[in-house]
């Protein structure tokens, strides 16, 4: 994205924008290492060549590309559905990105149907390739036995069958009528190997459970926390709001100088988590609050008002913060600092985007000083796609 698109997107002039993109490349345990430019399969040069002239053709959906015909390895196959922008040199890809910004971010599951019955995979993987796969089955009218034949299948497979390639340590399985649902309304079964998978991330560790967030690119994440460790600037008289704080990722890199840090999240298991990697990493100025932010953050700010500087940091899916979020930290004067991460900008992020930095509007309840967006830096955490997360720096 260039300085003018956000320039354009923020309404703030081009000068306060600080244009800075970052690239990574991950290891996959199928695959050689990803780097830009750089071809999956045991290709020939030639046919190296030859697609990296003629690329596939991206939908404008941005979710599936067309593959080349004929000799396309599986690997390939993969990476063109995963990582549509990987048979493109780097600087092709930066000069594209103001186009592809704009399309809906990929879905990280795949999906298959066995005998009218759908299944969701979603895998996540560390530095040393510790691998955990997530089951999400959706079955229809099946009674406990047939699950049961399924899991026992499904053990089977990734353990004996062809996907013991996998070298999986951590198996896990979520049956659900819906497409999506939490731990605490159906709970994750662990039929194989340990129940979490650990990262180390700017010297830190933390534990992942099935059900909490974390980064997928942990090189990449290791910017995104350093980048938003430089914008808050927090000192010790800073008590620093980590708002849809998962694991704690973001609150255990930005601790160090701050007095105290309050990370608020709605996923019991990932409170469990970052509650656990505090204690791991012997931090103690750190507490996490289990609850809706919408409803934790307005009853919490009351008893902040002593202090003499607050620091927020919020990281909200795609669906952007609740209103009441933005209400509150609109309408509390300490808070003079926001750092907002956001992994689709140009969507309902926008309307806060808006809210913070309008007049005061009494119909709305946004009675404080509006804030001003003085720094926005992309940092590309999906390499080889059209999508990254962007940090944006608020202030008054």
């Amino acid at each position: 994205m260039s300085a003018a698109s956000l320039s354009r997107l923020l309404g703030i002039g081009p000068q306060l924008i600080s244009r800075q993109l970052f690239c990574f490349h991950t290891s996959q345990r199928c695959c050689t290492n990803v780097t830009f430019g750089q071809s999956l399969g045991p290709t020939t040069a030639a046919k190296q060549e030859n697609v990296r002239k003629h690329p596939p053709k991206i939908r404008k959906s941005g979710k599936t590309a067309k593959f080349p015909s004929t000799n396309v390895t599986w690997e390939e196959r993969l990476a063109d559905a995963v990582t549509p922008l990987w048979r493109m040199n780097y600087e092709e890809q930066l000069q594209d990105y103001e186009q592809f910004i704009r399309h809906s971010p990929l879905d990280p599951c795949i999906l298959f149907h066995e005998g009218g019955h759908w299944r969701e995979i979603t895998v996540r993987t560390n530095r040393k390739g510790d691998t955990m796969a997530i089951v999400y089955f959706h079955p229809q009218d099946l009674g406990k036995e047939e699950i049961r034949k399924h899991q026992k299948s499904l053990v089977e497979y990734f353990t004996t069958g062809p996907g013991a390639a996998c070298e999986l340590t951590s198996l896990y399985f979520q049956e659900s009528a819906m497409t999506r649902c939490l731990h605490e309304e159906s709970p994750y079964q662990l039929l194989y190997g340990i129940p979490y998978i650990f990262e180390e991330v700017l010297g830190l560790t933390f534990r992942i459970s099935p059900d909490a967030f974390f980064q997928v690119n942990t090189e990449g994440a290791e910017v995104l926390y350093q980048t938003v460790r430089d914008l808050i600037r927090a000192s010790g008289d800073y008590i620093v709001l980590d708002v849809c704080c998962g694991t704690g990722a973001v609150g255990l890199t930005v601790c160090q100088g701050a007095a105290r840090v309050i990370g608020i999240e709605l996923i019991d298991q990932a409170v469990e988590d970052a509650q656990c990697n505090a204690v791991l990493n012997g931090i103690d100025n750190c507490e996490f609050l289990k609850g809706k932010a919408e409803i934790v953050l307005p009853e919490l700010l009351p008893s902040l008002e002593g202090a003499k500087f607050l620091v927020a940091v919020v990281n909200p899916s795609r669906a952007g913060l609740h209103y009441r979020v933005v209400r509150a930290i609109r309408n509390c004067e300490q808070i003079r600092r926001l750092v907002y991460i956001s992994c689709k900008p140009e969507g309902e992020a926008m309307r806060n985007f808006v809210e913070l930095c309008c007049l005061p509007d009494q119909q709305k309840k946004l009675f404080g000083d509006p804030f001003t967006p003085t720094l926005a830096v992309p940092v590309d955490m999906f390499p080889h796609t059209p999508h990254c997360e962007l940090v944006l720096l608020f202030e008054r």
